[in-house]
């Protein structure tokens, strides 16, 4: 299982970019903040009506691209 683990820096960043972002992008920076929280790819997939693979899929480009991944 995937999840991620921000510092408080990065959390704070996200946040930020989360409330300027629009649309897709906006919900996948919420799919890494909410992976952080603890929540698995399935049920994100399910608060946003995504399968868990594309979840994970954000999550992974997060992970090797950082928040320009998420573009």
């Amino acid at each position: 299982m995937i999840r991620i683990h921000l510092t408080d820096e990065e959390r704070q960043e996200l946040r930020r970019e989360a409330r300027r972002a629009v649309g897709r992008v906006s919900e996948r920076i919420h799919f890494v903040l909410l992976s952080d929280q603890g929540y698995s790819p399935p049920r994100i997939g399910a608060i946003f009506g995504y399968c868990a693979a594309t979840v994970r899929m954000w999550l992974e480009r997060y992970q090797e691209k950082g928040l320009t991944g998420l573009q």
